[in-house]
């Protein structure tokens, strides 16, 4: 009975020796391991070569101008400079041809990690058999290579030593997160210049924020002509941190949020532009598509010719219409003693100069532009009917050089309430007009009469004539409807009635003139503000400015959209017993006292006399007679 016992017990004895030999077999063959990759270790760390490498002037072995890194395929270069040899540092294997690597690839290690592919180490591999070197396809830059990889056997994802050692991975201050070089050139939308161009690019991994690489290693602080500050490259912030939708300085398009711009450094001054457009003025091969490179740029092509119409005029007393006229006509107006006037009912008699009896009072306007009424004119004795005499001979029927399908024939309406909205400059008026009976659009006689080349203060160059195109004007920075003016060298673009905006105008609310500032003030310490709307200004508006009292305007308040029409003229009603005056807006009520709805900005009707004003859809009711204004002042 006791010898299976021992039998069993020497079985369990011999099983342990075993189980021990094995333990001490694995760890000696496991320490042999280490000591084998600690030794490769020591050597230059191209553990992946089975020959010495050594460390030496390969030109001179090879006699050749250029030999080709194994590891990266980059050349390694010599070349001379003067009296001094400039050549890579390199190794190079005694045993096989052709065989040189970079100081750099030589000694990469075994192991890496890269930010583009944070999840899990890359091992070092060559991809090389006895007999041929297979080629693989980079993760990164997505082309094919036989050159060294970082490889990672879980995800299959693979590194070429191009993009390993290229700028491949940048921080740029205009960017939170890192961005990733892509060497090759692919076609695609940059998110910095907001263009469509093939290019070499850096992406962001965390967001796909996607750039040109030309855009990535753009400068970060420029100085470009026609400017006194130094611009510096940042992100342009989103909508909801600005009180006003930026525009570029140069082009006048609108910025995109997100995109990339250069701000001007001082924190006074508003100028901005496109990342796009102050590039293409530092490249001064590219032809010039900035308004302020067209400015320092000479030739006969740049200056304006000296027989065009200069604006702005003076003031609003200029006869605008007579300056127009002859400009077109080169011809002067006839002056006849008496006249019988298709527009008025009776004769109009010529005056050429002023009295004792002067004109005085209220301003006295022309009938048929609206505009103040200078000598010579034609005025009606009976009813005081003025008109220039420039505006007395005008032709009846136009052809317009931007119209050129049909003409357009001059009128007047009636009833000198009644307004039309002019097509080239969106103002109301109740003056004369040309009007295209089939395309049914309606012209004051400044607009008709507007040259279609100009030349303005604001902008050396000539401005040709453009119709309705909705581009942004450079004055209110607006793209509202209206005939307008264009620099095709700059996209310089302005409104009719912005480049007919007079040099000086005086108002009610200063004392002194108000100059047109067509650039936005340098330097000034304090935000603008509008006196009449108490709204703040846009600093890239033009705006009419007292320099004595600091007193800022948008021009549209000072000249607003009713500043073409004629108020004064009088109107008979059935139920009221005293003549209602055309105004432009309620002295004494805010509600029409016929109807009891509130009024809105359209013009009303008062009467002088009593608490009674109505507005213009409940006059057309009750008129019986209307007459055009008589002023005062004429005697």
């Amino acid at each position: 009975m006791s010898l299976p016992h021992i039998s069993t017990l020497s079985l369990s004895l011999l099983c342990v020796c075993v189980c021990l030999y094995l333990y001490l077999s694995v760890v000696a063959n496991f320490n042999s391991l280490s000591l084998w990759y600690t030794l490769r270790s020591m050597e230059p760390k191209t553990f992946i070569h089975e020959h010495l490498l050594i460390l030496e002037d390969v030109h001179e072995r090879k006699g050749k101008k250029s030999v080709t890194c194994y590891g990266c395929s980059e050349s390694i270069n010599f070349f001379d400079h003067g009296s001094e040899s400039i050549l890579d540092t390199a190794f190079s294997c005694a045993q096989c041809k052709n065989y040189f690597l970079h100081k750099r690839c030589a000694e990469l290690p075994l192991e890496n990690k890269d930010t583009r592919h944070p999840l899990h180490s890359l091992m070092l591999y060559e991809r090389s058999t006895s007999k041929y070197r297979s080629t693989y396809m980079c993760s990164v830059c997505r082309k094919r290579s036989t050159q060294f990889t970082y490889y990672c056997s879980l995800c299959h994802f693979n590194i070429c030593m191009l993009c390993f050692f290229g700028e491949n991975v940048i921080t740029h201050e205009c960017h939170e997160h890192p961005l990733t070089f892509l060497s090759r050139s692919i076609l695609f939308n940059c998110n910095a210049c907001e263009q469509t161009d093939k290019d070499s690019s850096y992406l962001c991994y965390t967001c796909k924020f996607w750039i040109h690489k030309n855009c990535a290693l753009s400068p970060s602080t420029v100085k470009l002509s026609g400017h006194d500050h130094s611009l510096n490259l940042m992100n342009h912030e989103p909508w909801k941190f600005r009180k006003y939708e930026d525009s570029c300085n140069t082009c006048r398009e609108y910025i995109r949020d997100g995109s990339w711009v250069y701000r001007c450094c001082d924190q006074c001054c508003k100028y901005i532009v496109h990342l796009k457009c102050a590039t293409s003025e530092l490249k001064p091969s590219r032809g010039g598509g900035s308004k302020d490179t067209a400015k320092k740029k000479k030739g006969k092509e740049h200056l304006p010719d000296p027989s065009l119409i200069r604006l702005p005029m003076a003031d609003d007393s200029v006869d605008i219409i007579t300056y127009f006229v002859k400009h077109v006509s080169h011809e002067e107006t006839k002056r006849e003693t008496m006249i019988n006037h298709w527009s008025h009912d009776h004769q109009l008699i010529l005056v050429e100069k002023e009295n004792k009896n002067e004109m005085k009072g209220d301003k006295i306007l022309c009938d048929c532009c609206v505009q103040l009424i200078s000598l010579p004119f034609y005025i009606c004795s009976k009813c005081n009917y003025f008109l220039h005499v420039s505006c007395a001979n005008l032709q009846r029927t136009l052809h317009l050089p931007w119209h050129p399908e049909h003409q357009v024939q001059c009128s007047l309406y009636p009833k000198f309430y009644s307004l039309f909205n002019c097509k080239g400059c969106t103002s109301y008026s109740n003056g004369f007009f040309y009007k295209c009976e089939i395309c049914k659009f309606y012209l004051d006689v400044k607009c008709a009469f507007v040259p279609n080349i100009i030349a303005h203060k604001a902008h050396e160059p000539q401005l040709v004539e453009i119709d309705g195109t909705r581009a942004k004007c450079h004055a209110c920075n607006s793209t509202s409807r209206g005939m307008r003016f264009r620099c095709d060298a700059c996209k310089f673009y302005l409104h009719y009635k912005c480049a007919l905006l007079p040099s000086t105008v005086k108002h009610r609310w200063d004392n002194h003139p108000l100059n047109l500032i067509c650039f936005p003030i340098i330097n000034h310490p304090d935000e603008f503000y509008c006196e009449y709307c108490e709204e703040e200004i846009n600093p890239e508006n033009w705006i009419y400015h007292c320099r004595i009292c600091d007193q800022s305007f948008h021009p549209g308040c000072i000249l607003d959209r009713y500043s073409n029409v004629k108020f004064g003229g009088t109107v008979e009603v059935d139920d009221h017993p005293h003549p209602l005056t055309f105004v432009q807006k309620a002295k004494r009520n805010s509600k029409c006292c016929r109807d009891g709805k509130p009024f809105d900005d359209s013009p009303v009707f008062e009467c002088e006399d009593c608490n009674y004003t109505v507005c213009k859809g409940c006059l057309n009711l009750l008129v019986k007679n209307s007459y055009r204004p008589v002023e005062d002042g004429i005697i």
